[in-house]
C-alpha cells in the first residue's frame, strides 16, 4: 500500500511539474497504473497535445513517432479517446484535422484518418480498433499522424489532447 501511495504522490508531482511548465511535456508511451489498466483494459497509454505539435508550414501533415518496438513484440486491442478536441480559437470556421494512427509499414494500420477538429460536423470522440492487432517480426515505430486543412497548420492549433490506450506485449 505504502509504494503505491508514493508511486501516486510521484505521479501527481510529476503532473504538476509538467503544468507548471517546469518539465517539458513531450508524446510518448506510458505505462498505466494497475487500476488504469483493470479500467482501460491496456497496458500503456499515448498522450498527444497540441504542444506536440510544431509543424509550421499549411497543410503539411506532422508524424510524431511515439516509440519504438521490436521483434517479438505487439500491440492489442487500440482505443482512441479524444479528450479536448483540436481546434484553432483564432478561426472558428470548419478546418480538418485529422489523426492516423499506425507504424512506419501501415500509418493508418491502428485507425485511418479520423476528424478531431471540434469545429467539424462530426468528431470522432470515442473509437475502438478492435482486431487491429499486430506482432511485429522486426523493429518498427508507432506513429500518429496529425493532417491539417490545406490554409492551416498544426503549430498554429491553440487547444486538443488525445490519448490512445492500447496493450503493448513482449514475447522476447
Amino acid at each position: 500500500m505504502r509504494k503505491r501511495k508514493i508511486a501516486v504522490i510521484s505521479a501527481a508531482v510529476l503532473g504538476l511539474l509538467v503544468c507548471a511548465g517546469l518539465i517539458a511535456h513531450a508524446a510518448g508511451l506510458t505505462p498505466l497504473f494497475v487500476e488504469d489498466k483493470a479500467e482501460f483494459d491496456a497496458t500503456h497509454v499515448i498522450t498527444i497535445s497540441t504542444e506536440d505539435l510544431t509543424e509550421t508550414t499549411a497543410g503539411r501533415p506532422q508524424t510524431v513517432n511515439v516509440c519504438t518496438v521490436t521483434a517479438k513484440m505487439g500491440v492489442e486491442d487500440f482505443c482512441f479517446y479524444l479528450d479536448e478536441g483540436f481546434y484553432w480559437e483564432t478561426n472558428s470556421v470548419y478546418s480538418n484535422v485529422t489523426i492516423s494512427v499506425g507504424d512506419s509499414v501501415n500509418p493508418a494500420h491502428y485507425m485511418a484518418a479520423t476528424e478531431v477538429n471540434t469545429n467539424a460536423p462530426a468528431p470522432t470522440w470515442l473509437s475502438y480498433g478492435y482486431g487491429t492487432n499486430k506482432l511485429y517480426t522486426s523493429a518498427d515505430a508507432l506513429r500518429v499522424v496529425f493532417t491539417p486543412a490545406s490554409g492551416q497548420s498544426l503549430s498554429n492549433l491553440d487547444r486538443g489532447e488525445a490519448r490512445i490506450y492500447l496493450r503493448l506485449r513482449d514475447a522476447r
